[in-house]
């Protein structure tokens, strides 16, 4: 699917939440009827959308992968970061409960990564703000 405008991507975002408080309203069968040209192209821009975010979350995630410590399991360790896109149908409820555009949904993915102290929170996030933490290039 080709580029698209921030206006076109709220758009699709406002016709689906309204869409989904018709399906609660029992006004509308389903959230994306397939026989509907406007749900379906709502449905192909938000998912778009989303996958539009996946690099810079998994640039994010290499960035923490380099800065969380390992977690000690008493002769081992692992380290543990994870990380996920918001699934469709929670980005369309979010705009219905939370009424904004979509272009500027903040939390379309997250990291997480789990250590063991506040120390280790700390160190981490300190490592964060250094310059050698930038996106894109791994420090390890």
């Amino acid at each position: 699917m080709a580029a698209h405008s921030k206006g076109e991507v709220n758009r699709a975002g406002a016709h689906l939440a309204a869409r989904l408080r018709e399906v609660r309203d029992g006004i509308h069968p389903a959230l994306v009827g397939t026989a509907d040209e406007d749900d379906v192209r709502a449905k192909e821009l938000v998912e778009w959308w989303i996958g539009e975010h996946v690099l810079p979350r998994l640039q994010v995630h290499d960035v923490v992968l380099d800065l969380a410590p390992p977690l000690d399991l008493g002769g081992s360790s692992l380290q543990l970061v994870t990380s996920r896109s918001k699934r469709f149908a929670t980005v369309v409820d979010k705009l219905d409960r939370e009424p904004g555009n979509l272009s500027q949904m903040v939390d379309l993915g997250g990291v997480r990564a789990v250590v063991e102290t506040m120390d280790d929170v700390m160190s981490s996030r300190n490592g964060w703000r250094t310059p050698s933490a930038s996106l894109g290039r791994r420090t390890g």
